[in-house]
């Protein structure tokens, strides 16, 4: 595999303004394709913010979402995007990555662990999706989940070069350590890189930290976004 250079574009979103959201990812995508990166990674649903609720519930928010998504692959160039958004699929909607290069949507990945505990609601709008997907790109393969995923026990991707969790994943007392505990027991597990990206900042009573982190295939915190 030769050396990938990755970004983490790790924003703050605004539930349901659409339109800035997308300028915020292309804003992104553009520096990180002046920095000639490989690939740039956003967060969980970050087209539509997190978490959207009802707006979901509003077949004119799904369609525009997608015609964002569309949008921002229209401006992908060679540097790869993993941008998050809600797919739709005969009727039902799903928490979606959609991996994005040369002006294309290549893949779309569904979140497969919904979870329905706490803070969270998911079961209520979203389908869960039912298929792991391995991308594969001249000299490299990697694979991409969404949140949850990466806490459940799913399928380690053997034949992966490495890993991609993007995440909205709120913040409380003890929820960092946990999580860098979490998720770099399943990078030394797999003995596999893993790139996390959780969104940044607030949304009514939840607070997102940020804290981004790249995992080595020991498990160890190679780099680490700022918190807050």
């Amino acid at each position: 595999m030769k050396n990938i250079k990755i970004a983490i574009g790790q924003i703050n979103t605004t539930v349901g303004d659409l339109e800035g959201n997308s300028n915020k990812i292309l804003s992104c995508m553009k520096e990180a394709a002046s920095r000639d990166v490989d690939l740039i990674v956003f967060p969980e649903l970050s087209i539509t913010g997190y978490p959207p609720e009802d707006l979901l519930l509003k077949p004119h928010f799904i369609k525009e979402n997608l015609r964002c998504l569309k949008n921002i692959s229209q401006a992908a160039g060679d540097t790869i995007a993993i941008v998050g958004f809600v797919d739709e699929k005969e009727g039902d909607i799903y928490n979606s990555a959609a991996v994005i290069r040369d002006k294309k949507i290549t893949c779309v990945y569904h979140k497969m662990h919904l979870p329905n505990y706490g803070v969270f609601d998911e079961k209520r709008y979203f389908k869960p999706g039912a298929e792991n997907r391995l991308i594969r790109m001249k000299d490299y393969s990697f694979a991409v989940n969404i949140c949850e995923d990466i806490w459940a026990e799913a399928k380690v991707f053997r034949k992966a070069d490495f890993l991609i969790n993007i995440s909205a994943s709120p913040y409380h007392i003890g929820k960092i350590k946990e999580r860098e505990r979490v998720i770099g027991r399943k990078a030394k597990i797999s003995r596999m890189p893993i790139v996390y990206c959780n969104l940044i900042g607030g949304q009514d009573e939840l607070v997102f930290d940020g804290r981004s982190t790249l995992f080595g295939r020991d498990g160890s915190v190679i780099a680490q976004a700022k918190a807050f």
